[in-house]
């Protein structure tokens, strides 16, 4: 098939244009024998190779600029500093600021595209324990403080009101003190959970006590006895199914207002139905209220199980002896030991603790240094403050550290390594303390069941 001689390159192959200035040279050069037009050939081609090879020629694309290093890396949350949360808000910010001066005093957390360290600075308000206040509070910081990354607040009802905000502003947030499921089957994208969920909080005392070699005579019945919150009601319907799996049958499964002055009415239910075990609670301020009135109504049972309190020195002061015997499932305590592979040790942990604050460290200490500390590491991996490569380093991040095994489900954010344990106040040496007694492996000392009236 015969081609025009500037068709020909083109439909054969591609070719540069230099390439296809020669070749119609050549063909003209062919034309030149025949027609004797070799002045005109080489005059086309001059043109051809001027326009082609130099006019034409690609400017090379300027390398991306990188935008200049911040001065700190801005770490946004909402602290409960009032309302009903206080307490724990309270724990949370004194081990968030040690991690902050833990971590600037070895000249901040190092950022691989800026190739050197920088400074952490804390933006935080107090939310009052109130959801509304807290949604407020991280608008703030998404909008006009433009926080590189976020801790979420020291509740699931919070949280919940807040992680819509950080998915819009696609800022990374990370939970240390919410064990809900409930929001990760949403697949909020930029939502990491620290700690263990809270499925396994409460389940887990059912495990105990229907494991455990402790407790020779198995409880048959149980009630449920709980605060109207997000946290405390997803534990009891987790711990309500493991119950009934093991055989256990739920004589009351019932909630009441966290902000109640009186818990007679629910209790007396309880006296009348009179239960092996009472589990529930929901924090601390009704739980010391629920002890106080079992003791005045004279309800006995042989075991009671509370959420978030009993791991509190505040527990132990509030109540004295009345606090003998109870459980309470934690994140953590100061006995179980784990040999991080990132951060201090826990004997670093509990010494800075009661050197700056003059208490043994709670879980609730514990939980938000640990989340700061994976903070730390998944921007270390990411080597950039950018939400999208921090939350693809969480993905990844498999690692120990004092507070316990973090992993994550790398679509969902829910974490699926980290354990509870369950500790029962005890009488050691004269003293009142918080000892371990499951899961085996960790045990410091064999369960009481039944607990003494």
């Amino acid at each position: 098939m015969a081609y025009a001689a500037a068709e020909l390159p083109s439909k054969c192959f591609p070719l540069p244009k230099c390439f296809k200035a020669a070749v119609v040279g050549y063909w003209l050069s062919m034309l030149d024998r025949r027609l004797r037009l070799w002045p005109m050939a080489l005059l086309l081609l001059a043109t051809m190779v001027t326009a082609g090879c130099v006019g034409q020629a690609p400017t090379p694309a300027p390398p991306p600029t990188l935008e200049p290093a911040p001065e700190y890396i801005k770490v946004g949350f909402s602290i409960s500093l009032s309302g009903s949360y206080a307490r724990k808000g309270e724990c949370s910010l004194q081990a968030i600021e040690l991690w902050a001066d833990w971590v600037n005093s070895q000249g901040g957390i190092y950022i691989r595209e800026y190739g050197r360290k920088i400074p952490v600075k804390l933006v935080y308000y107090d939310d009052e324990s109130n959801r509304e206040a807290a949604a407020r509070i991280y608008e703030r910081l998404c909008v006009e403080d433009r926080v590189h990354v976020a801790l979420c607040p020291c509740s699931s009802l919070l949280t919940y009101a807040v992680a819509p905000i950080l998915e819009k502003y696609r800022v990374t947030g990370f939970v240390y003190s919410t064990a809900s499921t409930r929001m990760f089957p949403r697949v909020l994208k930029y939502i990491v959970q620290v700690v263990s969920p809270s499925s396994r909080y409460l389940a887990d005392i059912i495990r105990m006590l229907a494991e455990s070699p402790d407790v020779r005579e198995k409880p048959e019945t149980v009630a449920f006895v709980f605060a109207d919150a997000e946290f405390p009601r997803s534990c009891a319907e987790a711990a309500k199914e493991a119950a009934e799996s093991h055989g256990m049958r739920v004589v009351l499964f019932e909630e009441y207002s966290r902000e109640s002055a009186d818990l007679t009415p629910v209790l007396s239910k309880v006296k009348a139905l009179s239960p092996d075990v009472l589990l529930g609670g929901g924090y601390l301020p009704d739980a010391l209220l629920m002890v106080r009135q079992m003791k005045e109504l004279d309800v006995h049972v042989k075991l009671v199980g509370l959420l978030v309190a009993p791991p509190m020195p505040d527990f132990i002061e509030g109540l004295g002896r009345d606090a003998l015997y109870i459980v309470g499932p934690t994140q953590w305590e100061c006995g179980a030991a784990y040999s991080p592979e990132f951060g201090p040790t826990a004997e670093w942990f509990i010494e800075e603790v009661k050197r700056r604050y003059g208490i043994e460290p709670s879980y609730h200490h514990a939980e938000a240094f640990a989340a700061c500390l994976i903070l730390q590491k998944a921007i270390e991996e990411a080597g950039s403050l950018d939400s999208d490569r921090i939350r693809e380093a969480c993905s990844r991040l498999e690692l120990t550290t004092f507070f316990g095994k973090f992993k994550i489900d790398p679509e969902t954010g829910l974490q699926v390594a980290h354990s509870v344990v369950v500790i029962q106040i005890q009488e050691v040496d004269g003293e009142l303390k918080r000892v371990i007694v499951w899961p085996p492996e960790v045990a410091q000392a064999k369960l009481i069941y039944p607990m003494p009236p």
